[in-house]
């Protein structure tokens, strides 16, 4: 069984015939590389040819989800393009968020990875059906806003597209992929796709996302947990539970750094009026609740300052 929030397998697709396979990922390499950008890395070094420059044919281009994505789970939309930089020669991932990720990730697959070239300037379909070519010649030299809104409107709803402009489709080394209105732009990885001859992949969803089940530690709300494995009528830790669990801990972290805020404040106030009580013409000024609160205390015979002059000083 996969690791929780993953599917345990990848779309390896040859962008010359646009047929496609898939990459079982083991259990083991998706907790030892955890996320886009580790996933990548793996399923590069797999598939990858060694000493490849970054434009050639055979030179992988990977677009990996996080295991969060499609879950209920605000701002996990991400995911990472993974490939050898034409711009340093090294290994890069470019990190975007957006619907792409959600739709990418619903297809069935943790990762899609492109390898070849396509014969014509292509379109990259994948959905429930598999993969599929058509034909972009028409989308030549558009931008990227142009070729999404092109194609929204040739396959309808439900999809959507990382596409690229015309300068990855002239080889810059430093072109984006462009998505839903962001871009994944580290390291030139549009001119990747681009040398694959590849103007868009465009990706509708065909299923649901699996979650990690979220089983409390030791003495984590223990009660609960005792009585629901007892007698608790076949309760089992579902997906919702470990994304409420998540939210909960944001939310206490947040309450936390709340009142550490208030306990400083309270001590700032109280400095003031010790200052005050010890100086009665001191000015003192408290601002709106949460700002910096400033005591003015007035020197006389400082150098640099008139007799009566006030010095501002910082709590």
């Amino acid at each position: 069984m996969a690791a929780g929030g993953y599917l345990g397998q990848a779309l390896a697709v040859d962008a010359a015939t646009g047929t496609s396979s898939t990459l079982p990922l083991p259990d083991q390499v998706l907790r030892a590389y955890i996320g886009g950008a580790g996933l990548g890395a793996w399923l590069l070094y797999r598939l990858g040819t060694p000493g490849a420059d970054a434009l050639d044919a055979t030179a992988p281009l990977a677009f990996v989800f996080s295991p969060l994505v499609g879950t209920p789970l605000t701002t996990s939309a991400k995911f990472a393009v993974v490939a050898k930089s034409p711009l340093t020669g090294m290994l890069t991932d470019a990190l975007a968020s957006s619907q792409f990720a959600i739709a990418g990730k619903l297809t069935g697959h943790d990762a899609i990875v492109v390898r070849g070239r396509a014969p014509q300037l292509s379109v990259l379909l994948v959905d429930g059906d598999g993969t599929r070519l058509i034909d972009a010649r028409q989308l030549a030299g558009c931008t990227a806003a142009e070729t999404d809104k092109a194609l929204r409107e040739q396959l309808g709803r439900g999809w959507r597209m990382a596409a690229i402009g015309p300068a990855a489709e002239r080889g810059v080394r430093y072109a984006t992929i462009s998505h839903d209105g962001r871009h994944a732009g580290r390291g030139g990885l549009g001119a990747v796709m681009g040398a694959k001859n590849l103007k868009a992949i465009a990706v509708r969803a065909a299923g649901r996302a699996p979650a990690a089940a979220w089983v409390p530690a030791a003495g984590q709300r223990a009660g609960v947990v005792r009585a629901r494995a007892e007698g608790g009528a076949g309760w089992r830790p579902s997906a919702r539970s470990g994304v409420r669990a998540v939210i909960a801990g944001s939310r206490a972290r947040r309450r936390c750094r709340a009142d550490a805020r208030g306990i400083r404040a309270r001590r700032i106030d109280e400095r003031v009026r010790r200052r005050a009580a010890r100086n009665p013409g001191a000015l003192t000024h408290v601002s709106t609740p949460g700002a910096r609160r400033v005591l003015s205390s007035p020197r006389p015979g400082r150098a640099g300052h008139g007799a009566g002059a006030a010095t501002r000083r910082p709590w």
